[in-house]
């Protein structure tokens, strides 16, 4: 008799589990610890692959200019090395220090609610940044050359080592969490996320749904809930050589048309889902973020073609101004209904433009400053602010804190909500201090073995 009550006590526990059950994918494993086990194999893999990619040898011509070695645009940034670009770092501080506080919302204190409503937008920023510092950096490298297949793979192993150490350690730590308290649905999210293929797969899995988290069986959203951008971000990069050699190559105007274009593509799908002709969730779809990373490569071509932008005195005006135009859309279209409904399924504020100006005005600042070898004596408020050292030098550990975040977000949901609201803050300092020591003791060593076998996998060859 007891024992049928406990089956009966089960039976109507796992009948209470909400869980999805139409339009997903069928998870076919079965527990945690399978999954986990799967992901460190998948992890495995990547680093294997990533090892043997950089040590495939390369004979360098070295009685020749190497190829993408001519420099032919007029900037100082492509003649020397790429100025340092502190206002966008500064504004790379500032919006994970905003996204990390937006995540635990829920357990802010009631002044503070009301500013932390909409995260989204700041997304967008990311994805036009990455491929504007992408073109910035491979133009002051190697000139306006083609990308060619060795050039591409050298691209494609350090943006792998770049991103996959923190993101890995961020999924394992996520999972140790996890398998504290329990759950951990849906399984198959954990090896796709050490692949980094969930932003290629916005669908909902199929099964019981962890309680505990925020997900409701979203691929993407599963397992580290942020990881999804490290996916989208890394798909992107890895596509940059194709981006960089089908960029137009008729001029300052055939760029801004092709610039144009991409931004009205970009919008396209949120248009479908606010018409309620697509009901895909394209939020995390990297082929859509994709669009961002491009426009980003476009806005620094359409720089490098401007003539005699380094001379121009108002770059930190426009900046400032990119930046107040910024603020409308997130404070507008709040208020529109149509789209604040399905914001979350295309979390489109219609930033991809204003946030090309925001870079472009940028390197103009910064290559004016290096142009003139002196910074100037006055500097809109804005732009001083953001170029100050005291948020341009966390920038360089904005990724780590950025992915690092879920592990302690998830511990802070395990406490009582007494103890939870007086701690909301804790997340904060402590991503940011696992930010710090992922990249001394762990990247930076890791950068340097690799960039050793990348340099001895070019092998000298001299010709007549």
């Amino acid at each position: 008799m007891a024992y049928q009550h406990s089956l009966s006590a089960t039976a109507m526990a796992v009948a209470q589990t909400p869980a999805v059950l139409e339009q997903c994918l069928p998870d076919p494993i079965a527990s945690l610890g399978v999954a986990v086990a799967l992901a460190i194999l998948c992890m495995v893999f990547v680093c294997t692959l990533t090892w043997i990619l950089a040590g495939l040898s390369e004979t360098v011509n070295t009685s020749l200019p190497l190829p993408g070695s001519r420099q032919t645009a007029a900037s100082p940034l492509l003649t020397t090395r790429m100025a340092r670009l502190d206002a966008l770092d500064g504004l790379r501080t500032v919006l994970v220090m905003y996204i990390v506080i937006y995540h635990v919302r829920w357990a802010l204190p009631a002044i503070l609610v009301p500013w932390f409503q909409q995260g989204h937008w700041a997304v967008q920023y990311f994805f036009v940044l990455s491929g504007f510092v992408a073109a910035c950096s491979h133009e002051a490298n190697a000139g306006t050359s083609f990308i060619g297949v060795h050039a591409a793979r050298r691209m494609a192993v350090r943006r792998i080592t770049r991103l996959c150490p923190a993101y890995f350690i961020a999924l394992l730590g996520v999972a140790i969490v996890v398998a504290s308290r329990g759950g951990g649905e849906p399984f198959l999210a954990w090896p796709i996320q050490a692949l980094a293929l969930q932003s290629l797969l916005p669908v909902r899995v199929c099964g019981p749904m962890d309680t505990g988290h925020w997900s409701q069986n979203f691929l993407p959203f599963s397992a580290n809930g942020e990881g999804w951008f490290v996916s989208a971000i890394l798909i992107s990069s890895l596509c940059f050589p194709l981006i960089y050699n089908a960029l137009p190559r008729g001029g300052f105007r055939s760029t801004l048309w092709s610039l144009l274009l991409i931004l009205i593509c970009r919008s396209v799908p949120t248009f479908l889902i606010m018409a309620q002709l697509c009901s895909m969730d394209m939020y995390t779809f990297a082929p859509v973020r994709i669009l961002e990373f491009a426009a980003g490569v476009l806005s620094a071509q359409l720089y490098r073609q401007m003539k005699n932008g380094s001379e121009f005195g108002g770059w930190d005006w426009i900046f400032d101004t990119s930046l107040v135009l910024a603020a409308v859309p997130v404070w507008f279209l709040s208020q529109w209904h149509a789209w604040a409904i399905c914001e979350g399924k295309h979390g489109d504020f219609f930033l991809t433009g204003v946030f090309c100006l925001t870079c472009i005005a940028a390197r103009g600042l910064a290559e004016n400053r290096s142009h003139k070898d002196e910074r100037s004596d006055f500097c809109t408020p804005l732009s001083a602010a953001l170029s100050s050292w005291a948020l341009v030098a966390p920038a360089t550990y904005t990724f780590q804190a950025y992915i690092y975040q879920e592990i302690y977000i998830d511990i802070l949901a395990l406490l009582p909500r007494p103890l939870m609201l007086q701690f909301w803050w804790m997340p904060v300092p402590l991503t940011w201090a696992a930010a710090v020591m992922s990249v001394y003791f762990v990247e930076e060593p890791l950068k340097r073995v690799i960039e050793a076998r990348l340099a001895a996998a070019r092998r000298p060859s001299l010709s007549k």
